[in-house]
């Protein structure tokens, strides 16, 4: 959901929409392989037990290890070159949910993004574990994005088509409260 959300805005201007569903398609195979990827590699590599885990993943490795050093360098460059993408998916979607427009000035561009970076930099400093902070706001959106607003999606298309039984509200009610479930549990520690 979320590459869905970033290549939407990128993709709206270019020259061959016609392939937009092909790398949509694209971003959401790469996005899945990269986790299933880096979640197998965890549970098979990983030195530790997964109970002493700490809340910056680097920090379970020693800082002498080259290895690690150059994940750290791999990911300074990552953030370096995902801020402008971040910065412009920001303004494009507020601009558009708030104003309703999307297109503003250089000079306001620049202000816009001085803003939204201190707003991040003030979060980075407050929140005590960055982790948590992570975690909550994950889980959050999660259960909204992936669960609640795709089922009341669903309930409404068939309650259009009256096709809405007991028996799939009963059913989804299920899936609604698994996620509140989930959520739950980032907040209690479970």
């Amino acid at each position: 959901m979320r590459a869905h959300h970033v290549v939407i805005p990128v993709l709206r201007n270019q020259r061959r929409p016609m392939s937009n569903m092909r790398d949509v398609n694209i971003a959401f195979a790469c996005t899945a392989l990269t986790y299933l990827l880096i979640g197998i590699l965890f549970a098979v590599f990983f030195p530790n037990a997964p109970f002493c885990t700490q809340q910056v993943f680097l920090d379970n490795f020693s800082f002498d290890n080259l290895a690690v050093f150059n994940i750290r360098v791999m990911l300074a460059i990552q953030f370096i070159a995902r801020f402008p993408l971040r910065a412009y998916l920001l303004r494009v979607r507020t601009l558009q949910n708030v104003l309703g427009f999307t297109h503003i000035s250089q000079p306001a561009i620049f202000i816009f993004n001085c803003i939204t970076t201190l707003a991040w930099i003030l979060i980075s400093q407050h929140a005590a574990r960055p982790a948590d902070f992570i975690r909550y706001v994950g889980a959050t959106t999660g259960l909204v994005t992936q669960i609640i607003l795709p089922l009341a999606c669903q309930l409404m298309f068939l309650r259009q088509n009256l096709l809405l039984s007991y028996r799939t509200m009963a059913g989804y009610g299920l899936l609604v409260l698994a996620g509140v479930a989930v959520l739950a549990g980032q907040f209690t520690g479970v």
